[in-house]
This record gives structure tokens, sequence and C-alpha cells, in this order.
């Protein structure tokens, strides 16, 4: 038994058993004539190990006592040679498994003359266990044995094979290896151990490495190694091919070099080349008592260690690493507690505005496995860890948070049981799981709660977590071969995708539960992966596509076949250096961009395929310090400096002044002052969580949920945002001004089923067991999606018109699924039809809209430069090395558009007003950044959200519902009144027709590439047009939810907040929309431009990395969520959410009043149903559906009494209302008596005793209302 103590409270206990092995030897003498002359027997003790225990659970090991004879004289052993009793390994039970093995008998030399009798194993297999009792044959693997060659057979077919010959000059020395794995698809691959150390004779020195294929062709590579005068690694030559092994220049080249310390053995140097002509050296340099002194890169950049502590001489005290402008990055280290084995203390200095500073962090920790049990920041907030006995995690208690509830304080638990039975009609094996348990509680008040349960190889066998507001368990199961693999998966929903693997573990299909199928065939010889995908409605493969690896496992090729396997490729090439960097990429197009490297293989440089350059520079601690473009002869430095701590503190643009940072003792940026001077000041919770920020005199305060995500901004100035959420991490409701309300529910795999929409609509949605959309519903109106196998929409099914036809889209795309085709169909005729034409790049090449086509034409960069129309017009466009356009010619048709005004921006740099002609409109917002209300001279608009940042619901000044809109992948239909509007498309997203419910075509659009439309049919106002985004007349822009577009120059009218990637230069132009291409891309967000029809490029050969499978050819899986991602202020993650609680109903109640609450369900996500309007400041008695139509008189207040007057009308039409006698009834053509159509009037008695009449139309049929006015 051993005790290991940790001061001060724990105690950790190993115990090993014992037991004591009897062993017989029987021995004896022969004369000369073979008699025996003597002879005796002993008996030997000896102990084995029996059982283990660590506290925890046991570790049991059982043994076979057998008999082994032996002969030293004769090379044959007989019945009664003499014996030996030996005591076999034959069993390991462990904690939900055990291990057995079988044995066979072989004889081997014994001595010059003898022979000797040995067991080795023959096979060895697994069992699990369930109710105590050993089931199964898991990881069976047998093995075979033919003098010096053993062969190991598993039962999927993998063969291995070990071939040894040994020097007969050296007897034992191993002279020749041979390593050998077998697939029943003949694919062999062979290791040869050829040469091996002179010295050091079981260390190899040449290794010659075949792949073999059933065609008899072969691949062969070599790799070796040499060795220093103690037996370390000296050189480590990289897998080669023969010509490159016998090139020692390209030998060296791919060959790592070792020192090391002369004393301590520790590596001091590591040398290897990046490039042919550049050799890079890291060293380490140690000091007399094998202390790490110095650390230096391949820069020749030098971090010093020194170790002040004279009674502890192998702690570290401080670490300096030095700045080529003279400064320095210190941190020192002190050590307390139990015998100073870890750092307590570190502090790190730097300075701020020339102010030496520092920032101290203080750590506990348990002794013996050095785990750490407490970190309180810089700031003083403390999160503390406890372990069990085997030190895993058991608890984490983290610093206190604020939510709209007060402060609350987030502990979240682990719990492990190594004996839970798994079983249940979900399980196919029912069997023993080690189980991990997590929980999460805030002020004790449990969240979240799973629990994931593992075999003893760590397969994950069930994971689940328990929906809380459901009150079920979400669960998903995993089930494996005999050799561990995967081979299916079952979700909630009981659908089951199954998964294929070969013997070397490569996948080779996925099966989904529709029976579709993924097939992925591998070529040896030729490196090659091939990918198709085989639908189960045709079983014809499709979606072909390679992908070629270098042999180092670099990818060096993708091709994909647009018109078949048999068509020409589209194919993208890459090149690396010697340390693996990508060199050089080469589009389809053959279009390449070149990439540079430091010694360090930070990127450098990048030209692209026109020769423009972008440089980039670091510093010491490897930030980006700067990026350099160039216009001829002219420079556009953008420059950043950091502080010793490696946070920005100034960015220095190209042109105007910088934008300065500062931050807390935690390195959290408290402070930043923009190019104009304005400041944004910023404020933390405990947790680290921003809980204010304030510019000016704006400020917004920030309320977290335990999950760590927002659930209430609370501005200084507009309206409150606040979200409710589920447990299981998604968006109940979202609630704004605390009177608007958006309700989401969810189905248990996290599709959202239903919204609500502000004005007492409801929108259903409904999946298929592919978790794709299939049926939209809102107001008794199906709309249907229809699908190929590969997840690519096939056609989109509108509601039955009044006529009885019906709207219908149809698709159709390439092999690599581009679009290349649509139609918009009413009934049997077609209203619209596109075809599309690509080049290898995926860039459209030419559009054929009802038979007129127009083509295009790009620069290397995909940037549109060449349209052609169908009348023969023709434009042309370039661009200035930093991704602006420079040139339209002959003249830009968007400018016809453009509409002259003033631009003026809140504290929050959003767009605040636009004036043109000396008449503003003005723009508000809620805290997450979407725009909720519009103000123009003509009319006010508010708009409201789903969880997605869709508009849903618009209302006006009143408060009352002016529209709402149904949403697919697309928005579908626009609700104005009682009436339905459908919207139709081209294959980039443009609203082009707008249909009503009888059929008639209402409103018509064209546009160019840009989005400036060109002709505008318009019968019903609405605002979707270009890209299906929010258009704004007053204006000409398009609102992009982050930034407004304008198409009239094709760019942003702000910056991006978001910058790019150094790797794609376009991007660092933060102005310019969608890379210059606006027919291939579309921006929802502001922030990102997407493919229009994600997967049609080279991307599709994305398709298993290991953990997921991902298939990017069904890129435009259609959720309700799918179109829009927008990322809220403060959210760390995906969604998460919150149970609705008592005190939400009371709220709702006292806000909405108890009709808008009739079924609503205390603690179910039930959403408030009943509000005819978006106010809930007095819930109408009657449901007011307004057509809209127009008015024939006075609208507008002139006075206070008369809005009251207007809203107490427009609340409760009907209420003391009475009829207005007409001699010749209803006759105008909107509002017909021969349809139900009245004309009403109510008398609202003002509180001084005035009258003020407001008349209306009411529709007896319908019940629909209309025209309200003034009299």
């Amino acid at each position: 038994m051993r005790k290991a103590l940790c001061q001060p409270v724990n105690i950790y206990t190993i115990t090993y058993d014992k037991i004591r092995v009897q062993a017989e030897v029987d021995w004896y003498l022969l004369d000369e004539e073979g008699n025996k002359i003597t002879s005796w027997c002993e008996q030997r003790r000896y102990p084995l190990l029996y059982r283990s225990y660590n506290g925890d659970l046991y570790d049991i090991y059982s043994y076979t006592n057998t008999i082994e004879r032996f002969n030293f004289l004769d090379p044959a052993v007989h019945s009664d040679s003499p014996t030996v009793a030996q005591a076999l390994l034959n069993q390991m039970r462990l904690r939900n498994s055990r291990t057995v093995y079988n044995y066979g008998l072989t004889t081997k030399p014994l001595g010059g003359h003898g022979l000797c009798e040995t067991h080795r194993v023959a096979k060895r297999y697994e069992n699990k266990i369930n109710d105590d009792e050993y089931f199964g044959s898991y990881n069976r693997r047998t093995y075979t044995y033919n003098q010096s060659t053993s062969t190991m057979q598993q039962d999927n077919g993998l063969t291995t094979k070990h071939t040894y010959q040994y020097n007969s000059a050296h007897k034992g020395d191993l002279k020749h290896k041979e390593e050998q794995h077998n697939t029943t698809s003949g694919d062999k691959e062979i290791t040869y151990y050829e040469q091996y150390d002179a010295v050091f004779r079981d260390n190899p020195t040449r290794l010659k490495i075949e792949q073999q294929n059933t065609g008899g062709s072969v691949n062969t590579f070599y790799k070796g190694y040499t060795y220093s005068d103690w037996g370390g690694i000296a050189t480590e030559t990289a897998l080669l091919t023969p010509a490159q092994w016998n090139n020692p220049t390209e030998k060296s080249r791919h060959t790592t070099s070792y020192t090391y310390h002369p004393d301590y053995k520790f590596i001091t140097s590591t040398s290897y080349y990046q490039n042919p002509e550049l050799l890079l050296t890291e060293s380490t340099s140690y000091d007399s008592l094998g202390r790490v002194a110095t650390a230096t890169n391949a820069k020749g950049e030098t971090t010093n260690y020194q170790y002040g502590d004279t009674n502890h001489p192998g702690n570290r005290t401080r670490t300096n690493i030095q700045h080529s402008d003279g400064r320095t990055t210190r941190t020192d280290y002190s050590y307390f507690g139990a015998y100073y084995a870890f750092p307590t203390i570190v502090t790190s200095y730097y300075t701020e505005e020339g102010i030496q500073k520092t920032s101290t962090t203080y750590k506990s920790y348990e002794f013996i496995r050095g785990n750490v049990t407490s970190e309180t920041d810089a700031l003083g907030n403390t999160t503390r860890y406890s372990y069990d006995t085997q030190g895993r995690l058991k608890k984490t208690t983290h610093p206190q948070s604020m939510g709209r509830g007060g402060n609350f304080e987030v502990q979240d638990y682990t719990d492990y049981y190594n004996f839970v039975n798994l079983s249940g009609a979900w399980i196919e094996t029912p069997q023993r799981t080690f189980s991990v348990e997590n929980y999460s509680t805030a002020n004790g008040s449990m969240f979240k709660y799973s629990i994931d349960l593992y075999d003893d190889h760590g397969n994950l066998l069930l994971s689940r977590y328990y929906d809380l507001n459901k009150g079920v368990y979400v669960p998903t199961v995993y089930g494996y071969d005999n050799y561990d693999q995967l081979t299916w998966l079952k979700d909630a929903n009981g659908n089951n995708t199954t998964y294929q693997s070969d013997e070397w573990g490569r996948l080779k299909k996925v099966t989904d539960p529709q029976g579709n199928y993924h097939a992925l065939a591998y070529n040896l010889i030729n490196r090659t992966k091939t990918t198709t995908f085989v639908p189960s409605d045709t079983g014809v493969a499709e979606n072909h596509y390679v992908e070629t690896s270098d042999q180092w496992d670099r990818t060096i090729s993708r091709k994909g076949y647009p018109n078949g396997p048999g068509g020409a490729p589209v194919e993208e090439k890459y090149a690396y250096d010697l340390a693996g960097n990508l060199t050089k990429q080469t589009d389809p197009n053959n279009n390449s961009t070149q990439y540079s490297y430091d010694a360090l293989n930070q990127l450098t440089k990048v030209i692209n395929p026109l020769g423009e350059i972008t440089d980039y520079a670091y510093d010491r601690l490897g930030e980006l310090t700067q990026i350099q473009q160039y216009q001829g002869a002219t420079t556009f430095p953008t420059v950043q400096q950091y502080s010793e701590r490696g946070v920005l503190v100034t960015k220095q643009p190209p042109a105007g002044q910088p934008t300065t940072y500062k931050y807390n003792a935690n390195g959290l940026p408290v402070e930043i002052k923009d190019a104009s001077g304005k400041i944004t000041a910023l404020q933390y919770y405990q947790d680290s969580r921003l809980s204010q920020k304030t510019a000016n005199q704006d400020r917004i305060q920030y309320y977290y949920h335990p999950l760590g995500i927002v659930e209430k901004y609370q501005p200084l100035n507009g309206d409150t945002l606040r979200h409710v959420f589920y447990c299981t991490g998604q968006i109940g409701f979202r609630i704004t001004a605390e009177s608007y309300v958006a309700g989401f529910e969810y189905d248990l795999l996290g599709n959202r089923t239903e919204v609500s929409h502000p004005g007492n609509l409801f929108t259903n949605y409904q999946y298929n067991n592919l978790n794709r959309l299939t049926t939209v519903t809102a107001d008794g109106k199906n709309y249907t999606y229809e699908y190929y196998g590969d997840g690519m929409v096939k056609a989109v099914n509108y509601p039955q018109l009044t006529g009885g036809t019906s709207i219908r889209t149809e698709y159709t795309y390439d092999n690599i699924n581009r679009l290349k085709a649509m139609h918009n169909k009413l009934g049997s005729q077609t209203i619209t039809q596109y075809s599309y034409n690509y080049d290898n790049n995926g860039n459209i090449t030419s559009v054929t809209e009802n038979g007129q086509t127009t083509s295009y034409t790009y620069d290397a960069l995909n940037r549109l430069t060449g349209i052609q129309r169908p009348g023969g017009e023709q434009l042309s466009y370039q661009y200035d090395s930093r991704g602006n356009r420079t040139v339209a010619s002959p003249n830009d048709s968007g400018l016809d558009g453009f509409i002259s005004g003033e631009f003026s921006y809140n504290n929050w740099d959003q767009l605040a007003s636009f004036t043109a002609g000396g008449q503003a409109s003005n723009y508000s917002y809620d805290p997450e950044g979407l725009r909720t209300k519009k103000a123009t001279p003509s009319s006010t608009t508010r708009y409201h959200y789903d969880n997605t940042g869709r508009v849903i619901t618009e209302s006006n000044a009143g408060g009352y519902v002016t529209a709402q809109t149904i949403w697919g992948n697309q928005a579908l239909a626009r609700k104005v009144g009682g009436s339905y509007y459908y919207y139709l498309y081209n294959g980039h997203g443009d609203v082009t027709k707008v249909i009503d419910q009888t059929g008639n075509i209402v409103n018509s659009y064209t546009y160019d590439e840009w989005g400036n439309i060109l002709s505008q049919q318009e019968q019903l106002p609405q605002p979707l047009k270009y890209a299906g985004e929010y258009y704004d007349d007053e204006s000409g822009l398009y609102y992009l939810r982050a930034r407004y577009y304008d198409p009239t120059v094709g760019r942003f009218i702000s910056r991006d907040s978001n910058e790019g990637s150094i790797t794609n230069p376009l991007s660092l132009n933060l102005y310019v929309y969608c890379y210059s291409n606006p027919l291939n891309y579309l921006d929802p967000t502001g922030h990102s431009a997407k493919e229009v029809w994600q997967g049609f490029k080279l991307g599709i050969g994305e398709i298993y990395n290991g953990d997921n499978w991902q298939s990017s050819w069904a890129a435009v899986k259609t959720t309700p969520e799918g179109a829009i991602i927008y990322v809220r202020e403060g959210l760390v993650g995906p969604e998460n959410y919150d149970e609705l609680t008592n005190d939400v109903l009371s709220w709702a109640d006292a806000k909405a009043g108890a009709s808008a609450a009739a079924s609503f369900v205390v603690g179910k996500v039930k959403v408030l149903k009943g509000a005819g309007k978006v106010v809930s400041r007095g819930t109408p008695k009657t449901d007011v559906n307004i057509l809209g139509r127009g008015s024939t008189g006075r609208t507008v207040a002139n006075n206070l009494n008369e809005q009251l007057a207007m809203k107490e009308v427009m609340s409760n039409p009907l209420e003391n209302a009475t009829k207005v006698p007409l001699k010749n009834g209803m006759t105008d053509s909107r509002w017909l008596g021969t349809d139900g159509w009245a004309k009403m009037q109510r008398v609202i008695t003002t509180s001084d005793g005035k009258n003020i009449t407001i008349h209306f139309n009411y529709n007896e049929i319908t019940g629909a209302f209309d025209d309200f006015k003034f009299k």
C-alpha cells in the first residue's frame, strides 16, 4: 500500500494486493543410457499483482496455472521431461469490461542443445458487462506465428504481419523487421526496417514504406534517423520518394537536426528548412543546474528566464521578453504554500501612457496533482475549484454576475459514477457504463443538467440533457462496431444515421435517415479521396468530388465535376513550403495567389493574381503591427501598437486620427477613443462580462442569464430589450420596451416550430427526419418545401389561390450544386424563368431571364468588370489595389437613382438621420443594433424582429399592425390587413414579383447587378427589394442590419466594425460590398459576404472532419433561422435559454391584460396570444383587422385630444358606433357595399365636454376595418 499526502487536507491512497503463486520445478539427471539417476522436486513462491485500488475502483487480474517442459540436453521435450509451473495472465477485469487472453504452446531453443516450452498469446478479446454477466466479443484479435513471422488478424478483415530477421554476427540484434497492414480491399502498407545504428542496434536508421494495391502498383518512400553518441535522435528525415532520398540536397532540406546539452541531454537546438534557401534554428540554453536559461526563436529573439529563489532553486521567478523598441515584457512568479511547488503569485508589468503598472493574479493548488483550487484575478475576483480523489474536477464556483433579478453566483458541478446500467428502448445492447453528470446552479437553483455515458474505451454511448421546460430528457445515442468505429447515431426523434468505415478507420459511407448516402473511396497509390452522393430516389451518384494529397497528407488539389465525372473538372491547387505553410493557391481559373512567411511562420506578404502586394509585420509577441498596401508609388499603412502584455493600445489607419484603447488590470478594454475623439467607456461585472457601455450621453446596462448571455439591455435613452430563455439555450420570448412580445417554440432537436408575431399571428414550422424545413403555416395557409436528396431546395409551393391555382418555384442545379435554372410558375403558366452559366471559379458569366441574356466578365480577383446587356448596352468597372471601384464606364446606371442628402450618426455609430431637401428621416435601434423605428416626413414605421434578426411585424406610430411577414428560407408572404401577398425571386434572391391571393401580379421589379432599381411597378408599397433586403425609399439605401448599403456606388456608407482576414486582402477594405462581386454574394448582416448558393464552389470537399459530418453541397438546407445569423453584443457561443416563470406571467397580466394571456400556461412555453395591435397599453376587446387601403379624409390629429380619441376608437371601434346613412350606399371600389362594407361613426366626448367625431369603414361580412378619419 502507498499513501500520498497533499497538504493541508488531501490524502490519496493507492492500494496493491498480491497473490502468491506456488511454482513446482520437477528436475532429474540421466545416465549415459538415459536412465534417471538423480531427481528432485522443489517449490517456489513468487508474488503476482492481483488487484489495484485507486480509491475509486478496482482493477482485478487473474491467472491460469500451467506446466511448461524443458530439456537442456536434447532439442525435444517428452511427457516425462522436466517441468516448471507458470502463471499466465488470462483476464483483466476493469470497470465495466474485461480483457481475456488465450495462449498457445510453442518451443524455443534452450542453451546450445536444449529446448523449452513457452506460451504466447493466441487470441485476445474483450467482454462488456450487464447485470453482472459478461457478454460479447469486442476488439478480437487472433495471433498466428510462423518462425520469424507473427500475424494479427481482426474479424473486420485487418491483418497486421511482423517479420523479423536477426544478425548472425550479433546474436539477438535485430537485422531486419517488416510491418505489414493488409485490408480486404487489397490495399497494403509495408514498413521495412532496413538498417539499424551500428552502436544502438535496436534503433532503425532507414525505413522503407511501400504502399500497394490489388493492381500491383506500388508507392515507395523512405524515412530516416541518425543518433547522437548517447542514443538521442540527431536527425530525422521526413517521408521521401526514392529520388528525393537519393538526392543529398533534397534529403537535407527535409531533415530536421537536433543537438543536446552534454550533461542533461536536453534539446539545445532544432534546425529545419522553411524553404530551400532558409535554414531555421530554434535554440534553448541551460544553466549549470539544467534549468532553462534562454529560449531563442528562429528570428533570433530571446526570452530570458531567472531563478532567484535560492531555497527552491528549481522555481522560475522571472521571465523577460525584450522588444525591439527597448521595452520588456516582464512576468514575476512567487511561490508559497505546500512545499513551494507551484507559482501562487504572478505579476505582469506594463506601461500605460508612460506610467508603470502591474497586474497580479493569485492561485492556490492541491499539492499532489497540481490542480488549481482557486484563482483570483488582478481585480480581486476569485474562481474556486474542487476535485475528487482521482483529481477530476467536481465543482467550479464563478465570480458573481448580475441578472435582471439581481446578483447571482454560478456553480458548475460534475459527478462521476462508475457503474450505471444503460438500457431501454433506445439501446440496442444493454450494458453497464461510466457516467459523467453535469449540472449548473445559480444561487442554488439548477438551470442546466446533462449526463453522458461511456464505455471503458471512452466511447460516448449516450448523451442527453434534461429539458427543464418540457420536463423530458433529450437523448442522442451512439453505436459502434466491435472495433470501436462509429456505426450509427440516433437523435432524440429516433432518426438514425449510419456510418461505415474500412479496416484502417477511413470513413466509407454515411447514410441518412431517408436512405441517401455519401460514399467515399480512397486510392492509396494516387493519394486521392473521391466523394459522391447517392440519393435514395434515383440511386445515381452525383456531386462528384476528388481531393488529392501529397506524401505528407497535405491537400494539393480539389476537383469538382460540374457536368458529371465524364466532364471536365474545375480544380483548385495548393503548394506549400518545407515547413508546411501554404505558399500558393491557384483557383480553377488558373489565377494564383502567393503567400510568404517570416522565420516564425507568420504571414508577411500576399501577392494576389494581379501582382498587387500586401505586407504584414508583427511585434515580439506575435501581434500584427502593420498592414501595408500600395497604389502605384503611394503606400497605405495601417499601424497597430500593443502594450507589453499584448493588448492593442493604438490603431492608426492610413489617413485620419488613431483609435486608442485603455484597459483594466485584467486586460479588458475600459475606454476606447475613436478617430473623432468620442470616448466609449466600458465596465464589467466580477465575472468579466460587460456590465455597462457609455458614449457621451448614451448608456446601455447589461444583465445576464446564468448561461452567460445577455437577458436584458437597459439603455439610458431608448427602449429596453429583454429575452426570456429556455433552459436548453434558445430564446423563448423577445420583449421590446416591455410591451412588444415575439415568442418562439422549438422541438427536441432545436428546430424552431412556432413564431408568435406581435399582433396575434402565429407561424408554425414542420421538419422532416433530416431536420429540413418542409412546411410553413400561418393563418391556415401552407407553404411547402421539396428537396433533392442532398438537401438542395427543389421546389417551394405557395398556398392555393382563390381561383384554385397555386404558385410554385422550381430549382435545378449542376453536379456541384450551382444553380442552373429556376422557374416561377402560376399554375401551368411560367411567370419568370432564369438560367445561369458559370466560369470555373463559380462566377456567373451569363443570366438568361425570360429569353433575354446578360453576360458578365470578371478580373483575376473575381470582381465584376464587364456587363453586356441584351440591348447591346455595355458597362465596365475598374478597381484600385485596395478594392475601391475607380471607374464605371460609360456611366454607372445606379447614379440615376442617387439621392443627395446628409447623414448623421448616433453615439453608437449607427445612422441616426438622413436629410434630403430639408426633410429629415430619423432612425432608432435596439441595444443589439437592429433598427426598430423609422420616422420619415410622411410616416412612422416600427419594426419587430424574430430571434434571428428578421422583421416579422411592422406597426405604425399608433402601435397598430400595418404588415406582417411570413418567413421560410426567404420572405414568403406579406400580410397587409387581412390579405396575403406572395414574394417571388430570381436566383440572386431579389424580389421580382409580388402576387396577391387571386393570382394577380401587383408588384414587379428589375434591378441592376448592384441593387439599383431599374424599373418598379408597385400597387402594394412594400420594402423588400434587392437580395430580399429592406430598401429605404427616402435615401435609396438598403438596410443590412449592421450597416447601410448604397447601390449607386456599390459600397457601404460606413466602415465595417468587423475587420477582414489578412489572407484575403480584399476583405481589408471595410467599405466594399460583397468583394465587388454582387452577383455571386450577399451580405445579410452587413458584416460578412456569403455566397448566394453556398456549396457551388470547391468547398464541397469539406465532408467529414473526424467528428462531424459536413455536407456543404446541402448548404441551402432550409430552416427558418438559416438565412440570417445576427450575433448579439455580449453573446459568446450559441443562443441560450430561460424558463418562463410566474414573474413573467405577472408582468404579462399587468402589461397586456388578462385577455392577452388567456392561453398562457404558467411554467410552460406558450406565447401571449390575443393582442390585435402591437402596443399593449390597453388590449382591444375586438381584434381590429385594418386593411390599410387608403383614406379620403383627415387622418392626422391636430391636438392631444384628437390623438387620444383616435386611439380609443381604433382600440374598440364598434363600441357605441352607429351607421352613417348613405343615399347610394358604399360606392367606392375599395369598400363596396355589395362586398359588405358600411360607413360607421363614433363620437368621443373629451374631458372638457367637446365632441370629436370619427368615421371608419366596417365590413359586416369579414369583420375588417379601414379608413379611420376625423370629421
